[in-house]
């Protein structure tokens, strides 16, 4: 399948990795590879939100058993922290320019896997801009070069220190008041997954000073689900308060606690005060 990766929309991508499960059990079960009965789902920044809509799905399943889940800083809500981020005034220019990425990247992905809406990336972005994401994009390149290439772009615009610069007013205001009669929007409160009731042991880890995923997207989700009565024996959350670390560098320290949380539940992870 050639379309585009349809980024970062976890209620679509979810269902890649629950298609993998018996096609996975399948594969070993021809390799007389030795697979467990238990099930566990996790994922790290948009595989994170894929996480958590796995566990979602998974949870209301018949046909799965799900074991325990732990999503690691996710963009659970897409249309509320995660955005707020997005638009937000950025001192640091890796982490400007990785909003102008993340932002050119979801813009692309609606435009490619939606046609129905057809879009206009000129009623989104600055003109210039508008015509240089896709072409940026089509080109092709590693994540790295193209996030690069969009971030010189928009120097060369003048965006010194927020993504607003780069867009248009008719959409800031709808990020704003999260107007749904807009198509970009609208697939961002398509893909929030924050606000339901897990009742698969659910394990939430963040790093404490994320810039790039907010951790508020975290904070949301516990506060969401103890509002609907989802308790500590069901979800709770860890945050990763190492310092030096950045969302890159946080990857392995959260892989690391949700395999402690899949070996030995809630009780092999340190209490924190909240």
């Amino acid at each position: 399948d050639k379309s585009f990766h349809p980024y970062p929309l976890g209620s679509i991508n979810c269902w890649s990795g629950i298609d993998m499960i018996d096609a996975g059990k399948s594969l070993a079960s021809k390799l007389t590879f030795k697979v467990g009965e238990k099930l566990y789902v996790t994922g790290y920044s948009e595989g994170g939100a894929v996480a958590m809509w796995g566990i979602r799905m998974l949870d209301k399943s018949k046909d799965y058993d799900l074991t325990a889940g732990a999503p690691l800083s996710g963009p659970y809500d897409l249309s509320g922290a995660q955005m707020k981020l997005l638009i937000s005034k950025q001192s640091n220019p890796e982490i400007l320019a990785a909003c102008v990425y993340f932002g050119s990247y979801f813009a692309y992905s609606i435009q490619q896997n939606f046609p129905q809406y057809e879009i206009n990336l000129n009623n989104y972005f600055a003109p210039s801009f508008a015509s240089y994401v896709p072409l940026i994009f089509t080109r092709g390149g590693t994540d790295e070069t193209i996030a690069k290439a969009l971030a010189v772009k928009a120097l060369q615009l003048g965006t010194l220190t927020t993504f607003k610069t780069l867009i248009t007013k008719q959409f800031l205001q709808a990020v704003q008041a999260v107007d749904i009669s807009d198509p970009m929007v609208a697939q961002t409160v398509a893909n929030d997954c924050y606000d339901w009731s897990p009742t698969t042991p659910t394990l939430l880890v963040h790093l404490y000073n994320d810039f790039i995923v907010s951790p508020q997207n975290t904070l949301n989700a516990v506060a969401a689900m103890r509002v609907r009565g989802v308790t500590e024996d069901v979800m709770r959350s860890y945050t990763i308060t190492q310092k030096g670390l950045t969302h890159t560098t946080a990857a392995w320290p959260a892989a690391v606690m949700a395999r402690r949380f899949f070996d030995g539940g809630f009780g092999s992870i340190p209490r924190q005060s909240n």
